[in-house]
């Protein structure tokens, strides 16, 4: 209906006791799509909550974050057990700022030739930085060498290559003075026919 008038038909007449009226107003299609809806909301919300989780494989190396909590190499004269870092990484340090306590394990392993042996490493690492330097320097007198022994090669087969051109014009020279040889001789013998035949 149109509701245009305030004059309703269903105040006068039950609408329902018609056929078509009992056709349209018992059915109420409008509930299955709200329990329809509800169902789908219901699905979207636990779908939306389920555990989501994805996989990847990798290779790398795994290290922890702190300082602390990762193997630490110390070189110090009484060895010990780091107690407490008051730093993390990377934060800005001043030269003479504390950065970690060392508490001793026990005077008796107190290593006095601790700086001895720093020395002695450091002169290792010094002495294989001068091997290197000598291998750098190596490798560049190989690389010079190399260089002209090519540059002495390329001269070689310029001359090569001059030689075997001053050898084609000599050939050349020589096939023409050959030629001039036999059209002499062939004259030669030609005038000695003819001179024979006249005598």
């Amino acid at each position: 209906m149109l509701n245009i008038t305030n004059n309703k038909v269903s105040e006068y007449i039950d609408i329902k006791s018609f056929k078509s009226g009992k056709e349209i107003f018992t059915v109420q299609y409008h509930k299955r799509f709200k329990k329809f809806l509800k169902v789908f909301s219901i699905l979207i919300v636990v779908i939306v909550f389920l555990p989501w989780t994805q996989n990847i494989s990798s290779t790398g190396l795994v290290t922890t974050l702190k300082p602390n909590q990762r193997p630490q190499s110390i070189q110090s004269q009484i060895p010990g057990r780091v107690e407490e870092w008051f730093v993390q990484e990377g934060d800005f340090v001043k030269k003479g700022d504390t950065i970690i306590r060392i508490s001793e394990v026990k005077s008796d392993y107190f290593d006095s030739r601790l700086a001895e042996r720093t020395g002695d490493q450091l002169s290792v690492k010094s002495s294989s930085v001068e091997a290197y330097k000598n291998k750098v320097v190596a490798l560049g007198n190989q690389i010079s060498a190399l260089q002209q022994e090519r540059r002495l090669k390329l001269e070689s087969a310029k001359n090569k290559l001059l030689q075997s051109r001053l050898k084609v014009t000599t050939d050349s020279m020589d096939f023409e003075a050959t030629k001039i040889k036999a059209d002499i001789a062939k004259i030669q013998y030609e005038r000695t026919i003819l001179y024979k035949k006249k005598a």
